[in-house]
């Protein structure tokens, strides 16, 4: 996906124009205008869960620390943060639904 495209998408959601977003799994009201509500629904794809307030943090504290200064920006071995956590969840979401029987 190229930047013009990704700023659309968010741009979308800052605008107001995704309110499906309401009608999915969410915390709290969709609404124009929340810039890190948009910014947790570009990586979680719901609005305000906890997957997408811990990527909140997440770039938070990759911008307090002006990660992108550092030697080993985009290093393999700074394979850490929001990614990773989100593995996880999909993987403890695939074991539950294969101890329900697959539903």
């Amino acid at each position: 996906m190229n930047a013009d495209t990704a700023y659309a998408i968010w741009r979308s959601c800052f605008d107001g124009y995704e309110t499906w977003l309401n009608t999915v799994e969410h915390v709290g009201t969709y609404q124009a205008g929340d810039e890190w509500g948009c910014v947790g629904r570009w990586f979680a794809g719901r609005w305000h869960t906890a997957l997408a307030q811990q990527y909140i943090r997440f770039v938070k504290k990759y911008l307090r620390e002006r990660i992108w200064t550092q030697p080993d920006f985009q290093s393999p071995s700074r394979a850490r943060g929001p990614g990773r956590a989100r593995r996880a969840a999909r993987g403890r979401a695939v074991r539950g639904r294969a101890a329900r029987g697959g539903r």
